[in-house]
């Protein structure tokens, strides 16, 4: 992506570590470090972002919370892939098997339907610092 002109880590993330935040200097050998760093720090975010959808996942209808389950799992074992290989990461795309994703598609299948059998009893988890979407605003009354 960083060749095509396309960066998608935080800017100031990004300056903050010393490193380039444009794509043309973005993968210089003197900003991998950097990069691995900010890039862990995505990672951390994402994985606060899977551990709250949960209570997400059992308001959806089922199929669309199968799918969120899934897509949380996939990613972040893609995200643990990169972690464990560090700044070797950018030598190669970073997977997982397709069996694995098989098993994290029936894992998911089955929290989904667990979520959603407990989605009354259990409270959502705390929040803080991680986007929560503002309320729309009311319509006035007329008359």
């Amino acid at each position: 992506d960083a060749a095509a002109g396309r960066v998608y880590l935080p800017a100031a993330w990004l300056r903050g570590e010393g490193a380039s935040a444009d794509a043309s200097g973005l993968m210089a050998p003197a900003n991998r470090d950097a990069l691995v760093r900010v890039v862990r720090r995505v990672l951390d975010e994402a994985d606060r972002y899977y551990a709250s959808a949960g209570v997400g996942v059992a308001r959806l209808p089922f199929r669309c919370g199968w799918a969120v389950a899934t897509a949380s799992h996939v990613y972040g074992d893609i995200g643990r892939v990169v972690r464990r290989q560090g700044g070797a990461a950018w030598e190669t795309r970073a997977r997982t098997s397709s069996a694995r994703k098989m098993v994290r598609m029936v894992q998911a299948f089955g929290e989904t339907v667990g979520r959603r059998a407990l989605r009354h009893v259990v409270e959502a988890p705390p929040r803080p610092g991680l986007w929560t979407p503002v309320l729309p605003p009311v319509a006035p009354m007329i008359g």
